[in-house]
C-alpha cells in the first residue's frame, strides 16, 4: 500500500505541475494600477500573454481609470470607464492576446465582470449601447449587446446574444437572442463565452448573481474558422449629457483544450487513488 501511495505522489509530482501550467490563463485584473509599463496596468504593456497594451479608440471621450473605491467582487482594483461622447459610433477599448499562449484556432473560454454605474434612466435609447465582442463588424466571432431600448429582437435594457450566420454578413438586429437578464444600475454581471472555431459556434452565459442564462450553440458572425484573439468592450450613448459610466474587471482567457486536459487528469487521479485504496484494504484483509 505504501508503495502504491508513493507511486501516486510521484505521479502528482511529475504531472501535477504540467496540469497547473495547463491552467494558466491570460488575465487582466488591473492589480498593478494605472500606467503603461506593466502588463496588468491600464493601459498596461505587452507581456503575461498579452501582445499589446489596452488600446482606446478615442481616449478623449472614453476615459479609463483603475481604482478600488467600489470593487465588483472580493475587493481590489478594477477599471472604471466614463463616456462623454454623445451621439455617434461605438467607442471601445480592446486588447489582443498571444496566439502562442491561447491559440486562435483552438477552443477558448473568456470570462469577465461588468457593472453599469450610471443611472438606468440614462440608458434608455437605441443609441445607448454596451457591447462585448472579439472583432469589428463581420469579423467578430461572438457579440453580446445591451441596448437602452428595443432593437430588432433584442429587448431594451436586457442583455442579448448575437446568433451569426457564419458568413461575415452585415449586422442584423433580428439575429439577437434575448437572455432575460435585465441591465440595472449597480448590478455586477459575470459573463462567460466559449468559442469553438472548428464549428464556428459559441455559447454564452450571463449571471446577475441571482439568475443566469446559458445559450445553446450560436453561430459566429465571421466565416473564419478562427477566433480573432482580441477582447473588445464598446460603449455608446445617444447624447453626451448622459455621461455613461461603468466598471470592468476579472478578464480571463483560457484555452478550452487545456481546461479539459486538467479535468481529465483530475478525474484519472481520483480513480487511481480509489483503486489504490481498495487494493490496500484487500492487502490488509489478507495479512
Amino acid at each position: 500500500m505504501k508503495q502504491t501511495l508513493r507511486a501516486a505522489l510521484i505521479v502528482i509530482g511529475l504531472i501535477g505541475p504540467m496540469s497547473l501550467a495547463a491552467r494558466a490563463a491570460v488575465i487582466a485584473n488591473f492589480t498593478e494600477g494605472n500606467g503603461s509599463t506593466l502588463p496588468d496596468q491600464y493601459v498596461g504593456a505587452a507581456g503575461a500573454g498579452w501582445t499589446t497594451a489596452w488600446t482606446n479608440t478615442n481616449a478623449t471621450v472614453l476615459t479609463g481609470n483603475v481604482t478600488n473605491t467600489s470593487p465588483l467582487s472580493g475587493g481590489g482594483n478594477y477599471l472604471s470607464l466614463a463616456l462623454t461622447q454623445g451621439a455617434g459610433s461605438v467607442t471601445y477599448i480592446n486588447r489582443t492576446w498571444s496566439n502562442t499562449e491561447v491559440p486562435y484556432t483552438g477552443g477558448v473560454t473568456l470570462s469577465w465582470s461588468f457593472r453599469l454605474d450610471s443611472p438606468i434612466t440614462s440608458f434608455n435609447a437605441q443609441a445607448d449601447v454596451l457591447h462585448f465582442y472579439d472583432g469589428l463588424g463581420g469579423a467578430a466571432s461572438f457579440l453580446i449587446s445591451g441596448f437602452g431600448a428595443t432593437t430588432g429582437t433584442a429587448s431594451g435594457q436586457t442583455w442579448a446574444f448575437y446568433n451569426g450566420n457564419r458568413d461575415g454578413a452585415a449586422w442584423n438586429g433580428n439575429n439577437y437572442v434575448n437572455t432575460g437578464i435585465s441591465i440595472t444600475t449597480g448590478t455586477m454581471y459575470t459573463f462567460s463565452v466559449t468559442l469553438d472555431p472548428s464549428t464556428r459556434s459559441w455559447t454564452g452565459t450571463v449571471s446577475n448573481g441571482t439568475s443566469s442564462y446559458t445559450s445553446s450553440a450560436l453561430g459566429f458572425r465571421t466565416s473564419a474558422y478562427s477566433a480573432n484573439g482580441t477582447f473588445i468592450l464598446g460603449m455608446q450613448e445617444s447624447v453626451s449629457s448622459k455621461n455613461l459610466t461603468a466598471s470592468f474587471d476579472s478578464l480571463s482567457i483560457v484555452p478550452e483544450n487545456q481546461t479539459s486536459a486538467l479535468a481529465a487528469f483530475g478525474f484519472g487521479l481520483m480513480l487511481f487513488l480509489a483503486k489504490a485504496r481498495r487494493f490496500g484494504s484487500r492487502s490488509k484483509s489478507r495479512d
